[in-house]
């Protein structure tokens, strides 16, 4: 005679972890058809700076997750945390030379014009 125990470790908790998973999707997809209105109808204009700041700022995060799963990845000699931080390391190199051909003020008074390579 076997017993069923529901715990945190059987089917049952996978099944609720879809269904949360699925609950956190559906509700953040709503979020941003709820704010879309407000966001269409914004009148602010960014300049190429902003925008390089912010694309350098988020190369060097994606720079950092990336090396500290290639840490992971040593230690522990598991894949995952390779392919993971490989994905990160290149999005990340990829992300700063954007930011810096974005960059328009680095290059000011110049005659190089990275904006024909894009």
């Amino acid at each position: 005679m076997s017993t069923y125990a529901i715990g945190e470790s059987g089917a049952f908790a996978q099944v609720t972890n879809v269904k949360r998973f699925l609950l956190l999707y559906a509700a953040m997809t709503l979020l941003f058809v709820a704010i879309y209105p407000w966001v269409s109808s914004s009148r602010w204009v960014s300049s190429s700076d902003f925008h390089a700041c912010i694309e350098i700022v988020g190369s060097f995060i994606a720079l950092t997750a990336g090396l500290a799963s290639m840490m992971h990845f040593c230690g522990t000699n598991k894949r995952y945390f390779l392919l993971v931080g490989l994905g990160f390391i290149i999005a990340g190199s990829g992300d700063v030379i954007r930011g810096l051909f974005a960059w328009y003020c680095l290059y000011a008074g110049t005659d190089v014009g990275f904006a024909a390579w894009y």
